[in-house]
Parts: structure tokens; sequence; C-alpha cells
């Protein structure tokens, strides 16, 4: 057997381990434990605005341009106690940390409500209307942060290209017979931001318009998301904030609770002084 065909059945071998041949729907009885804390907790990788697609990341290297690589901590958890058909409350903590010494070090947390209200809300049309509030304080930089935004999300499943977020659901839910799914979620919102400093060095208040989308496609445990992040700020002509990347994740579980994650992101209003992380990080999600 040359090296090139024990090369081949090893990686046939790898994918059959990883990935297999038929998948199993989820139980709609599941009674352990994690099952039960699923329920009222979602645990997740950065809450910002939830009709965003979010990709789980709890503990990461991440390398950015010109620094060292660094631990980076990224770690949500909201309750889901208060959802109802047409409309939810989600009150959350997030804690987004990194010991890099470089130009891109942080030590936040954030606090905030999330409410989603929904004016359609059928099977495979809905429109989403979500106001955020967020309080960050930041730590390192000794500022505190007040935001809101209001964000409209639209879903139509049956569409030549099908808008949805299709991240949020497990692949044995909509890929049972092994199917390659994709869909697009694109959103679009009017924020504003207010910064607070501890020194005297005097407060900013900054509004924009921004319009997101991500393109995510899935096959049994494996998914890919590409997502792009374009912000026009108000009062600042031909100040245009961007920011896209992708991000490639393969689950441990059916219920997608332990996951490998590699993140490739770049944002900056000019390409040539752009800063590019790469993150590789293993994810946990409720």
């Amino acid at each position: 057997m040359t090296a090139m065909s024990r090369l081949l059945h090893a990686t046939l071998l790898i994918f059959t381990v990883v990935i297999p041949c038929e998948v199993q729907s989820q139980s709609k009885r599941d009674t352990t434990f994690l099952d039960k804390v699923q329920k009222i907790l979602e645990i997740r990788r950065s809450f910002e605005i939830e009709s965003q697609a979010k990709n789980p990341a709890l503990l990461s290297y991440k390398k950015s341009e010109n620094s060292n690589a660094t631990v980076t901590v990224d770690l949500a958890v909201s309750y889901l106690g208060w959802e109802f058909t047409n409309w939810r409350l989600k009150p959350f903590v997030q804690i987004d940390f990194s010991g890099s010494s470089a130009k891109d070090k942080y030590e936040l947390l954030t606090t905030g409500l999330s409410f989603t209200f929904f004016p359609v809300n059928k099977p495979a049309d809905k429109l989403k209307l979500q106001p955020d509030l967020f309080y960050t304080r930041d730590f390192f930089n000794r500022q505190n942060i007040y935001r809101a935004a209001l964000t409209l999300t639209p879903e139509i499943r049956n569409s030549f290209i099908p808008l949805a977020d299709i991240t949020k659901r497990k692949f044995s839910e909509e890929s049972i017979d092994g199917n390659l799914i994709c869909a697009l979620n694109p959103n679009i919102s009017l924020k504003a931001k207010e910064t607070d400093y501890d020194s005297d060095e005097d407060n900013t208040t900054e509004y924009f318009a921004s319009l997101h989308c991500d393109l995510a496609v899935r096959h049994w445990y494996l998914q890919f998301v590409a997502s792009g992040l374009g912000e026009q700020a108000f009062g600042y002509e031909g100040e245009l904030r961007y920011q896209y990347g992708a991000t490639a994740t393969l689950f441990f579980d059916e219920k997608e609770r332990s996951s490998l994650n590699a993140k490739f992101e770049q944002k900056g209003s000019d390409v040539a002084s752009a800063l590019r992380t790469f993150t590789l990080g293993f994810g946990l999600k409720l």
C-alpha cells in the first residue's frame, strides 16, 4: 500500500468516526439535568444583538496582527424564563476578557435586557422586532458604556434563498437525513452609544445605523458561518465602519453543547490598517 493510499484510508476512517452516516433525532422527552437547565438558561459566546448568529466559544487562543497569541474568555449567560408565544424578555450578563498586552486587550463586564416581539409569527414567515439595552464596564480603559439598539429581522423559510437563523437549531432537528442546509440571516439596526470616562475627558455620544448578514451552511456536526457588518455613523460624513469574517465549527455531540471553533475576523474603516484576528477555541453552549 502506497503512502497516498494509507493517507486516504486514514482520512476516511477519521470522517467515519467523527461524522456518522446515520443521525437520530432528539427525544422530545429529554429529562437529563442539562436538558432541564437548558430550558431556563442560555450559555453561549457573546450576546450583543440576539438576532445575530453567534458561535459558541468559551475559552480560546486569539492571534492578532502584530501581537502575541493570547487567551480570551467570551461567556454570556441569559435567563429564558420569560418566553411566550409572541414575545420574550431575556436579562443577561456577559464577560469578555483578553490577557493580551497589545492594543486589543480588554476586560469587559456587560449586563442588559433583550426584548423580542413578533408582529408576524407564522411557521414559515416571521418578523422580529428587538429593542436591546446594554451597560458595559470597561475595567481596562476605565469607562462606562451605555448602549441601546432597535433591530428588525425577517424570516422567510420558503423563499428561493431561505431567510432564517439556522445556527440556533440542532442538526438532528433539520438535517436528520444528512442534507446540506443553508440560509441567510439579515437584519438592520439603529443604535445609540454613550461613553462615560472616569478621567477628565469629555463624554461622547454616537448614533449610527447598521446592516448585518450571516450566511450559514450546516451538515451534520459541521457548521460554517460567513458574516458581514457595516455601520454608518450619523454626524460623521463618510465614516463607514465594517467588520467581516467567518467561523467554522465542529460539534462533538448531538445537542451541540461542546464544539471546536476556528474564526477569522477583520474590522476597521481603512483596509490598510484593519485589525485582523484569528481565534481557535473550545466552545460551550446550552
